[in-house]
């Protein structure tokens, strides 16, 4: 295990018996491969970092990078892959709404210090549960998911079994669940009420409100960036006033779709 500035846990190796190969003295797990990038290729990870943003957007960015390394008795660098299965938990940390937040440790020297990265480029939102650990991969300049990474929100750690040594870190990807979202206030009561909002959305998607019979009365886009939860003025696409009545609205995301329920009282 390896511990941080502020005594937070920052890595847990679990090594069995046998896992090692010929020659290991020293196994270390640096914390801050940026600040000290030392057995990968630096200019070839930033590569790789620009590409996984191309495919995955904002939110696909390294957090919580890890290098593990192995040097021999004399101090001297090893690669290669483990003899066994390895297991590693790389923490992220969530203030319980369920995304991933940042984390700092004050240092003797006055300055402040990421231990847990937060948001992605831009303030992307991250959803937990969309993390998974990634290893660099230097002869194609691209970060490679490893298989079976399971996210303990108990433990606030992403877990994975892993083979060889190398750079790891946890990135998300965008979201498109629409279990948990939700609108509010159901019913909606224009005197005591300024917008009914839909929490708990997908990172990109849209909203369609529709009359009993079907009719659309409102399309909402929304992408990255959008506030959280998201109001709607509970007026149509002519920005009349929405008559009081029952409606249905849907939430979809890439094919992922939810229906749900509002009541209108003027």
């Amino acid at each position: 295990m390896t511990v941080g500035p502020g005594g937070q846990s920052n890595t847990v190796l679990n090594i069995p018996r046998g896992a090692l190969q010929e020659g290991v003295a020293i196994i270390g797990v640096e914390t801050d491969p940026e600040s000290f990038p030392w057995g990968f290729d630096p200019q070839g990870r930033q590569i790789a970092n620009q590409r996984q943003m191309s495919l995955e957007g904002e939110q696909g960015v390294p957090l919580s990078e890890r290098f593990i390394g192995a040097m021999d008795s004399n101090h001297l660098p090893l690669a290669g892959v483990f003899k066994g299965p390895v297991t590693i938990a790389v923490p992220y940390y969530d203030n319980g709404n369920g995304m991933v937040d940042l984390i700092t440790a004050h240092l003797k020297d006055g300055s402040v210090k990421p231990l847990v990265a937060g948001a992605g480029s831009g303030g992307a939102l991250i959803k937990v549960n969309t993390l998974a650990l990634y290893k660099f991969d230097g002869a194609t300049q691209l970060w490679v998911k490893v298989p079976g990474s399971t996210v303990n929100t108990q433990n606030q750690t992403v877990s994975a079994t892993i083979y060889s040594l190398g750079l790891y870190a946890l990135m998300g990807t965008p979201s498109n669940d629409v279990a948990s979202a939700y609108a509010y206030p159901v019913p909606f009561v224009a005197s005591r009420d300024n917008a009914i909002n839909f929490k708990n959305l997908p990172d990109e998607g849209t909203i369609r409100v529709y009359t009993i019979s079907g009719e659309l009365v409102r399309e909402i886009n929304f992408s990255v960036g959008r506030p959280d939860p998201l109001p709607w003025d509970v007026t149509n696409s002519n920005g009349a006033a929405v008559a009081p009545d029952v409606y249905l609205y849907t939430i979809t995301s890439a094919g992922h779709k939810k229906t749900g329920k509002l009541v209108i009282i003027r």
